[in-house]
């Protein structure tokens, strides 16, 4: 049993490093301001008119799913927080980042408390490895999409895991009946995301089933059958049917296929660290289950990822819960070998993932501010000629250095004033129109 006061220096200690978490990714949220998609939401798709109500939402969702694709809880959210003061979702958005880590850190672990280590490198795992990083974590409309999914997905899953390797169940008739509904929001969020927690689910019942005799739960089979319903409602929407959902011929696949392959190089390091710690995991001896649990969560980052060869197109950010499952393997891992010889080498590969990782914080800090400023300096300019009187303005098209702004890789604003963003952006600061031009001397 630890001394007191050494077990207060390790409070005192996790106190200190969730928060400076919590701070650092607060501040990267309130640097980034609305872009894109942002101004498209704070309109309704069915009336074209500003939304000032709660229940205005609804019509423009019900044409999102005729226009659009059919993620309607992501984009109730998104309209939702449009609605609200910004740092409603800075701080909202902060806490479900926060959560995707601690879930990160404990599905696949039996003890409470868990080395300060782990929750670190599932920080900067993500932060170093996670494609378009600024798009999924700090930009409203992204993050509502792609953030909020994987921890959705991770929370649907975390109690599959918890059963499969420990016994774990969910004792409580309420939350059983909860955990059930909740698969329907999990299954309806985001294409591969969903699609990926169903299928890990039903596995770690097969797998235990087939390898231990233990029968499906009843909540387990419910939850299932509820994400599966609530993946269909999104994929049979009108629009997730005509825009997202397409069936090629084999030379379209293949092309998708090798893309696919390459976009692997993002995160090749973190691929080949699971494959050297399941090595050594398996010379230790590891626990069974925890190799296998890991495997599972590699193949369904790679299942992830290799979903999109259906998307009519892929951006970074869809890679999102390849690597957010990859980061679980990971840690899964090296939880169960720090508890063996090889504990001092594992310390040794976390050492320098910080290192590394605390370097590409700074540069990507400075990145978010840099673009918060030029960003600030057109919303000026913008408002400086409105009350002149002057209806027309053109703005510098802002060009971040890094992914971790959220308008690297996105449109910031087109050279046609009547093309997207402009129209919208131009709507909401009510004038007539922005034309963007590239700015020779940034």
């Amino acid at each position: 049993m630890k001394p007191k006061h050494l077990a207060h220096r390790g409070t005192a200690l996790s106190i200190l490093v969730w928060a400076s978490l919590f701070f650092v990714i607060l501040l990267c949220n309130i640097l980034t301001d609305y872009c894109v998609d942002d101004f498209t939401y704070l309109f309704s798709l069915a009336t074209k008119e500003r939304i000032t109500s709660f229940f205005q939402i609804f019509p423009s969702l019900a044409a999102h799913a005729e226009k659009m694709n059919g993620r309607l809880i992501a984009h109730f959210l998104t309209h939702l927080f449009l609605l609200l003061p910004k740092i409603i979702f800075d701080i909202a958005n902060t806490a479900v980042f926060l959560l995707q880590i601690v879930l990160i850190t404990k599905i696949g672990h039996r003890e409470k408390k868990k080395a300060l280590c782990l929750p670190l490198f599932a920080f900067f795992s993500l932060w170093l490895f996670e494609p378009a990083f600024g798009q999924v974590n700090f930009w409203l409309d992204g993050a509502c999409n792609y953030l909020w999914s994987s921890a959705t997905a991770l929370l649907f899953l975390y109690p599959f895991a918890m059963h499969y390797l420990f016994g774990y169940v969910i004792e409580k008739r309420p939350l059983r009946i909860l955990f059930v509904i909740f698969g329907f929001f999990a299954g309806n969020f985001m294409e591969n995301s969903s699609a990926t927690a169903t299928a890990l689910a039903a596995l770690f019942m097969l797998i235990s089933f087939l390898c231990e005799k233990k029968k499906p739960r009843a909540e387990e089979i419910g939850a299932v059958i509820s994400t599966s319903i609530g993946f269909l409602c999104m994929i049979l929407a009108p629009a997730e049917i005509k825009n997202k959902t397409s069936m090629a011929d084999f030379s379209v696949l293949r092309e998708r296929f090798t893309a696919l392959v390459e976009k692997l190089s993002d995160f090749a390091i973190l691929i080949i660290l699971i494959a050297i710690l399941l090595l050594l995991a398996c010379h230790k001896k590891a626990d069974k289950k925890t190799c296998i649990f890991a495997i599972l969560m590699t193949g369904g980052g790679l299942f992830s990822h290799f979903l999109l060869i259906f998307a009519p197109y892929y951006p970074d950010r869809c890679c999102a819960f390849t690597v957010v499952l990859l980061t679980c393997a990971s840690i899964t891992l090296m939880g169960e070998l720090l508890r063996t010889k090889t504990r001092l080498l594992m310390l040794g590969v976390i050492f320098l993932i910080l290192c590394f990782g605390i370097y590409r914080l700074a540069l990507g800090a400075r990145d978010i501010y840099m673009t918060h400023r030029a960003m600030q300096e057109n919303i000026q300019i913008i408002k400086d000629a409105a009350e002149e009187g002057s209806s027309d303005v053109s703005l510098p098209i802002v060009t971040p250095n890094t992914h971790y702004s959220a308008i690297h890789g996105l449109r910031y604003l087109a050279d046609d004033p009547n093309d997207w963003p402009n129209r919208d952006m131009a709507r909401y600061y009510g004038i007539s129109s922005i034309t963007g031009y590239v700015n020779e001397s940034q």
